[in-house]
C-alpha cells in the first residue's frame, strides 16, 4: 500500500500502472490527480484492468483517487468521500483495515482540521485505521520545507 502525490495524473498513467506491478502495490491512495472526469475515468479503468486494478474517484475529481487491486484486495468499499479526504474499508488476510486518504489544504486552517477530525471518530473502525496522505500542516508560510518526516508511534 502506498500514498503518492501525483500533482496531475494525465501524462503519468502509464507510469503509475508500471509503479503498480513492480512494487507489488495492493493499494495506491493518490493526491493531487486532478483532471479525471467522465473520458479519462474510463481510460484510466481500462489501463488499470490490465493489471487488474479499479479506479474510485468521485468524478469531476478535485483532489483525490484511490486504486485496488482486485486480485489481492478482492473485498473493498467506499465508505467516504469529499474534496479532501476519501476513506475506504479493505479486507486483507481476514483482517479489516480502514484506510483515509487525506489532502490538506497549503493554508493554516485548523476548522479544515478539526472537521476532519471530527469526520474520521464518526466511523466504526474494525480492525486497523490508517491516515495518510499530503496533509500540508504548517502555521506559517516560511516553515515550509521540501521535505517532511513523520513518524507514527503507538
Amino acid at each position: 500500500m502506498g500514498w503518492y502525490n501525483i500533482n496531475g495524473i494525465k501524462g503519468k498513467v502509464t507510469d503509475v500502472v508500471a509503479m503498480m506491478e513492480a512494487e507489488e502495490i495492493d493499494i495506491l491512495m493518490l493526491q493531487e490527480a486532478t483532471g479525471i472526469d467522465d473520458e479519462w475515468h474510463k481510460k484510466l479503468n481500462r489501463m488499470l484492468s490490465r493489471i487488474k486494478c479499479v479506479l474510485i474517484c468521485d468524478i469531476p475529481n478535485v483532489q483525490l483517487a484511490i486504486i485496488v487491486r482486485t486480485t489481492r484486495v478482492p473485498t473493498y468499499g467506499l465508505i467516504h468521500s469529499e474534496e479532501r479526504l476519501q476513506v475506504i474499508r479493505v479486507v486483507v488476510d481476514n483482517t479489516v483495515v480502514t484506510l483515509a486518504n487525506h489532502y490538506g489544504p497549503h493554508e493554516k486552517d485548523s476548522k479544515h482540521y478539526e472537521r476532519i477530525k471530527y469526520t474520521i471518530s464518526g466511523f466504526v473502525v474494525e480492525g486497523k485505521f490508517l491516515i495518510g496522505g499530503d496533509h500540508n500542516p504548517v502555521a506559517k508560510a516560511e516553515d515550509r520545507t521540501e521535505e517532511l518526516t513523520v513518524t507514527l508511534r503507538n
